[in-house]
């Protein structure tokens, strides 16, 4: 572990506020991409992923708001223009059947296994369509209020199950006036710090990080400042946040 004084000269020498003075006129799309690139690197710190992080942390801290190509692909092409295929509900394409077989044959479930018990069972943590969707038979016999609460039910206890919660609201006021704030308490360059801490193996102490944050104001209410980033972080940058900003932008 670095000492204190290093790891503070070690992040002077490449970190540069300056560099994120573009985010203040970010647009909705440009949050996606910038959301969605520290929602991966978010991961692979959770998961000590320095592999990963090895790939990621470099580009970031050269360019931390360079361009990161992610679009919400729930739709295949196939069934995109269906009347019924709409936002999070859409039907099963071929091409997911063909997944499916081929993780059947790759994990063959015992007994009676629902296709969703393959993911707590068997631990397939990176399967796109086990990881990220659910998978019903609907009996169209029944009444719609019935099929409504049975899905409510399902839904509650699956995500209980899988540890996958419902994400929480994105923004709380008009997405760009939030996104204004996100500029304007420095998450991204806080996030920054912290991944590249995680990454090099350096500790930045609460005096390091608000020397580098608020170089201007080492003092006063910027400490306050400091501890509410944690939350917004955790609160912001998720993969499901990019999804759900992706997809309004499509809407």
């Amino acid at each position: 572990m670095t000492d204190k004084p290093k790891a503070l000269q070690l992040a002077q020498g490449w970190f540069d506020l300056d560099l994120y003075d573009g985010a203040a006129g970010f647009g909705r799309q440009q949050w996606i991409e910038q959301i969605a690139k520290r929602a991966v690197i978010k991961t692979a710190m959770k998961e000590n992923d320095i592999d990963l992080l090895g790939k990621l942390i470099p580009g970031l801290i050269k360019a931390p708001l360079a361009n990161w190509a992610f679009k919400y692909g729930n739709t295949t092409p196939a069934i995109e223009d269906l009347d019924f295929a709409t936002g999070p509900v859409v039907p099963l394409g071929f091409s997911d059947l063909d997944r499916l077989q081929g993780l059947r044959e790759l994990i063959p479930p015992v007994g009676i296994d629902g296709i969703d018990e393959w993911r707590p069972k068997w631990g397939l943590k990176n399967e796109e369509l086990l990881r990220q969707f659910g998978h019903l038979k609907v009996d169209l016999n029944v009444r719609d209020k019935d099929i409504i609460t049975g899905f409510r039910r399902w839904l509650t206890f699956y995500r209980a199950a899988i540890r996958f919660p419902s994400p929480k609201k994105l923004y709380r006021k008009d997405i760009n006036a939030e996104a204004a704030d996100w500029h304007a308490v420095r998450m991204l360059p806080y996030f920054d710090l912290k991944a590249w801490a995680k990454w090099s193996r350096n500790r930045l102490t609460e005096p390091d990080q608000i020397t580098l944050l608020y170089p201007d104001d080492p003092t006063g209410p910027t400490r306050d400042k400091l501890r509410k980033l944690p939350k917004k972080v955790a609160r912001i940058i998720t993969i499901s946040n990019a999804m759900a900003l992706s997809k309004a932008v499509s809407n």
